[in-house]
């Protein structure tokens, strides 16, 4: 059975029924993943040249409250799935 991280990271990689935007945010998500703790919404925004509130819809149309929500379940999952 797979772990909560892998699903997340499976729909990332999937992008099933995402826009081009929505892509280059899951993109971002899986090549930076390390990087992810220590960024601001704003900051990834303006990297991928988006508005910093499209970061925040990805995340609620992949089931989370926002960002941080995101952050803080998938870093929980990949530190505990780690720690097995």
């Amino acid at each position: 059975m797979k772990g909560v991280d892998q699903m997340i990271e499976d729909i990332l990689k999937e992008k099933k029924n995402m826009t081009n935007g929505e892509e280059r945010i899951a993109d971002y998500f899986l090549d930076k993943k390390t990087l992810l703790r220590k960024q601001s919404s704003r900051s990834i925004a303006s990297q991928l040249f988006i508005n910093p509130s499209m970061i925040t819809r990805f995340c609620q149309k992949l089931g989370f409250h926002g960002y941080t929500d995101f952050l803080e379940q998938y870093f929980c999952l990949l530190y505990t799935s780690d720690a097995a």
